[in-house]
């Protein structure tokens, strides 16, 4: 055998034995972890968070199979008993640069340790080699509750006899500390509520504009005037207001959708360990004692939001019979719960009637509009804490009113029996308390036939406050839109007629409101929903007036208000300010005196995505090619992709894209992981390009074939926008579907005079030649450059690279989602595939390169023989 041919036959044999081995796993030698990292996002202390994990083999150790990924954390740290399979966002393996998915293998996550280990185990079908990472991403952990670095053990085939490796979690924000009490603390009753919170890092070094309590269904919440509130920095975090400690100026305080919000004049600002107290009255505490569970953030930041106790007692009150409204206001629409306690002359005896006789006190409540329907609850308190045990709504037969209007009494059928030391509970509505301030009585008593005398309960009513909303239809900042005012007046216009309602948007710092506001629409809001149902009276809008930032809308003033009614206007063309918020002062009839001040919430972004607008070139009056970008916020999540809007319009109407057609959208499709470089691309279902606001909205139609999901990024780049003619910083509100609820996201862009060039790619940077080549593994536009690799589908996800050489030929690639069709100057073409080397990989070609190799080298055995 000559030297050639010995070579020949050897090299058929190297190659079968390392075509052989491509993606087979198989058991080996034990793997033990040489390096591992782990990080964590967020990195807040006691947040749920998703964790990010390597880990590389010990080079001596090639050769086994992957079957494990062990994650320990020390005990009382991370908490990841809740991981499941479905919260595992990613498990690959990086080798030699290449990048192999290995969820297809996961077959378990498991737990021990109390949740301190977390395992995922694989079927074995992924070899591992030295030089190897292994990643693993996976969501729903707990962090720890404390800041600080903690030691993590990863182990790589943790059933082998090797050491895992470790590395440090940092756990870099602080959380969160808050408490919240009831001054008394017992069920039902009115109480002074006192929040101490500190915010943690995540809302350190902001500006306090509002804290907000959700109470959910825990609590009976009033709208409150600003001197009903008092707040202060507790600096020495003792609780107390010491006189060395800085006061905060409250604003404004309203409740809505069990929420209580105290709005702050954004003169402090937060610090992650300093408590901010607030304290508040009143609040009707929960009907029922137990501890119950609320949530406290700051700003509006629900992301950030931290939950609180509120522990409430069995009264410790020994009166036998109490009346207490809600709202406890002075001429208020009102629901009264009243209780008596049953006597020794009614014990073992049927309940027949309950009687509340408010007409001690001249008449001054009125009952004669309680009805059947307006009875929410009646019952038993068998343990005497007024919390009913036994229900006998079934029983209750008849409501009827007496003393002109002034006496309720209710009627039962007798089918329960009562015993001494019961208290009868009665919740009613529909009751319009006495007119002024003060201390009234009502007589309750219990099957009044009786010997039994009633007992007289005291009741106090005082000032209701006026209170106001200003809801925007896009609470984006920066936003052209629709706002709604909602006002309700105050005791001393219960019952006015409405002749005009106004907003100064001046004296609230945020500018004059446009002189071409329009008002489409203003009602009386008679059930609280704000919306205009066919019940609500309409109000006849006789004028609009905008002067100095002050909408004036005036009535024909043939409706009155009553106390649990709305004076409801909307009016457009309004262009909300920065994020924040606002305390816009309103009123009724011109009444300024008797006016409030109405909260507007701004915020960057309702759904809190992101957005972005390059501009190439940025020089003035150019026309130039914009790129946009906008993360898909959850209402979009799993929808399809039906529409980008980019409105330039939505802050200023300076951009100019009335030229912008179907033919210069350059690229557009969905960046999976975030990072803006399209996976997916979306030209095949583009079905329009649209224009409107006289050529300052772009929006962008589709066939919904694509399906978007949380946190993908969709981008559009297009030519021929007519950039604004001046140096500035501009906006653009960019959205997904914008038929959904989602807001549009606002994004920046400057125009200077000094552009970034005439001819340069935007495209991620796989061409510089030609401004028409935008390739990143999704190009749709033919590519006439002579610069190789300008088709490249993206070597290592399958796709195929083109190598050019001179002659004229046309070459067709196909890469992931469609053909892209290359005319060059060449001779030859040389099309290679780029193969991962996963267990699923091309082994039919590589046993058929292996063939080849043999039979060459047996060939050239033969030959010598």
């Amino acid at each position: 055998m000559t030297r050639t041919s010995r070579a020949v036959a050897l090299s058929a044999i190297v190659v079968l034995s390392v075509v052989a081995s491509v993606g087979v796993g198989f058991v080996g030698t034990a793997a033990a972890a040489d390096a591992a990292t782990i990080e964590a996002t967020p990195a807040n202390a006691t947040a749920t968070a998703t964790h990010n994990v390597s880990v590389s083999p010990d080079s001596n150790e090639a050769g086994s199979s992957l079957s494990s990924i062990q994650v320990q954390y020390p005990d009382s740290s991370a908490d990841a008993g809740n991981v499941t399979g479905d919260d595992v966002e990613a498990a690959y393996v990086v080798r030699n640069g290449d990048r192999t998915n290995v969820t297809d293998d996961l077959q378990a996550v498991k737990h021990s340790d109390n949740g301190n280990t977390v395992t995922f185990t694989f079927g074995g079908s992924y070899d591992v080699k030295a030089g190897d990472t292994f990643y693993v991403t996976y969501s729903d952990v707990e962090n720890p509750d404390s800041m600080g670095t903690y030691s993590v053990s990863v182990d790589l085939n943790s059933q082998s006899s090797g050491s895992p490796a470790t590395d440090s979690l940092n756990i870099t924000q602080a959380a969160a500390t808050t408490s919240l009490t009831a001054t008394p603390d017992w069920d039902g009753a009115n109480a002074t509520h006192t929040l101490s919170y500190a915010p943690g890092s995540a809302q350190d070094n902001r500006t306090l504009r509002n804290v907000t309590v959700d109470y959910g269904e825990n609590a009976m919440l009033y709208d409150l005037p600003a001197e009903n509130v008092t707040a202060f920095v507790d600096a020495d975090a003792d609780g107390e207001n010491d006189s060395a400690e800085s006061g905060l100026n409250v604003t404004g305080v309203t409740a809505a959708n069990q929420n209580l919000t105290v709005a702050f004049n954004g003169s402090y600002t937060l610090n992650a360990s300093e408590p901010v107290v607030v304290a508040y009255d009143p609040v009707g505490n929960p009907d029922v004692a137990g501890t119950y569970t609320e949530r406290v953030t700051a700003n509006g930041d629900w992301e950030n939001a931290t939950s609180v106790t509120l522990d409430v007692v069995v009264s410790s009150e020994t009166s036998a019979a109490s009346v207490t409204p809600y709202p406890p206001y002075a001429g208020a629409r009102s629901t009264h719960v009243a209780t008596g306690e049953v006597g020794s002359d009614d014990a073992s005896d049927s309940l027949n009637e309950f009687r509340v006789d408010y007409a001690e006190n001249t008449g001054a409540t009125d009952v004669s509009e309680v009805g059947l329907s307006d009875v929410n609850a009646v019952g038993i308190s068998t343990d005497g804490d007024r919390t009913i045990e036994t229900n006998v709504s079934d029983d209750l037969s008849s409501v009827s009113i007496s003393n002109d209007g002034h006496t309720l009494l209710l009627g039962f059928g007798g089918s329960y029996t009562l015993e001494q030391g019961d208290v009868v509970v009665a919740n009613y509505s529909d009751v319009e308390n006495p007119g002024s301030n003060g201390t009234y009585t009502a007589a309750v008593g219990i099957n009044t036939q009786s010997d039994d005398a009633d007992v007289a309960a005291d009741f106090e009513v005082s000032t209701g406050p006026a209170d106001a909303t200003v809801t925007a239809a896009n609470a984006s900042e920066h936003a052209n839109t629709t706002h709604t005012l909602a006002f309700r007046p105050g005791t001393s216009q219960y019952g006015a007629n409405v002749t005009s309602l106004a907003a100064n948007y001046t004296a609230s710092g945020i500018g004059d409101v446009p002189a071409d506001a329009t008002v489409t629409g203003a009602f009386i809001d008679t059930d609280g929903d704000l919306a205009n149902e066919s019940g609500d009276p309409a109000l006849n809008v006789t004028g609009v007036g905008v002067t100095d930032g002050v909408v004036n809308a005036t009535f024909e003033g043939n409706h009155t208000v009553a106390s649990d009614e709305r004076v409801v206007l909307t009016y457009a063309n309004v262009t909300n300010p920065g994020d924040g918020s606002y305390a816009i002062p309103s009123a009724l009839n011109g009444e300024w005196a008797n006016g409030t001040d109405a909260t507007l919430t701004v915020t960057t972004d309702t759904e809190a995505v992101n957005a972005s607008l390059t501009v190439d070139p940025d020089s003035p009056d150019a026309t130039s090619t914009h790129t946009a970008t906008v993360e898909v916020a959850p209402n979009d999540a799993s929808d399809s992709l039906n529409s980008i809007e980019v409105d330039y319009a939505a802050t200023e109407t300076a951009t100019d894209v009335s030229g912008v057609g179907t033919s210069d959208v350059v690229r557009v499709g969905i960046s999976t992981d975030g990072d803006e470089t399209i996976e997916t691309n979306v030209s095949d279902d583009l079905s329009e390009v649209d224009v409107s606001n006289d050529g300052h909205t772009l929006t962008f139609g589709f066939g919904g074939s694509y399906s978007l999901a949380q946190g993908d990024v969709v981008v559009v780049e297009y030519h021929d926008a007519q950039n604004p003619v001046s140096e500035s910083t501009y906006h653009a509100a960019i959205g997904v579907n914008v038929q959904s609820t989602d807001a549009p996201v606002t994004a920046a862009f400057d125009i200077t005079a000094s552009s970034s060039g005439d001819d340069s790619d935007t495209s991620d940077g796989s061409d510089t030649d030609d401004t028409d080549d935008t390739s990143d593994g999704s190009d749709n536009v033919d590519d006439t450059s002579d610069t190789a690799g300008a088709t490249d589908g993206g070597s290592g996800d399958g796709g195929q690279s083109t190598t050019t050489t001179t002659s004229s030929t046309t070459t067709t690639t196909s890469d992931q989602t469609q053909n892209v069709t290359s005319t060059t100057t060449t001779a030859t073409t040389t099309t290679t595939t780029a193969t991962g080397t996963t267990s699923a990989g091309s082994l039919g070609f590589g046993f058929a390169a292996a063939s080849v190799a043999l039979a060459a080298g047996f060939l050239a055995l033969r030959r010598r023989d």
